[in-house]
């Protein structure tokens, strides 16, 4: 997507002046106990509807989490398992479960220096071999 739409552009500013155009008329004649009842009115519809919105989006990063969870622990298993690295694992995880690749490159390359330094409980002493 381009930085900036500019058929998006030429088709809101026409339309955004002529509100502008109908909202003054409007202001010179409600009185202005009147336009603080419809602004009132305004953002009681709108904060409704943005925290339906929130619940909605909450639920589904909800379950997202969850079976997200559920495969990376799958995937820590396999990678344990056949000593593997987490980014050939998590990369392919990542991208099947919807996530761009942009940030999937970053978290498992997250993933990566916190192991590397020790970062999570359990590792410091898990590859330490001594004979």
């Amino acid at each position: 997507m381009p930085i900036i739409d500019y058929d998006l552009a030429l088709l809101i500013q026409p339309m955004l002046m002529l509100g502008i155009s109908i909202g003054v008329a409007f202001n010179v004649i409600f009185a202005d106990w009147m336009v603080t009842v419809l602004l009132i009115i305004l953002f009681m519809g709108t904060s409704t509807k943005a925290f339906f919105r929130g619940v909605e989006t909450w639920n589904k990063e909800t379950i997202m989490k969850k079976v997200v969870c559920y495969w990376g622990v799958r995937a820590g298993m396999v990678g344990g398992l056949l000593g593997l690295g987490g980014g050939f694992i998590m990369g392919p995880l990542f991208l099947e479960l919807g996530v761009p690749p942009q940030v999937s490159g970053v978290g498992i390359s997250n993933m990566i220096v916190k192991i590397e330094d020790h970062d999570y409980m359990g590792f410091e002493n898990l590859c330490k071999y001594e004979a």
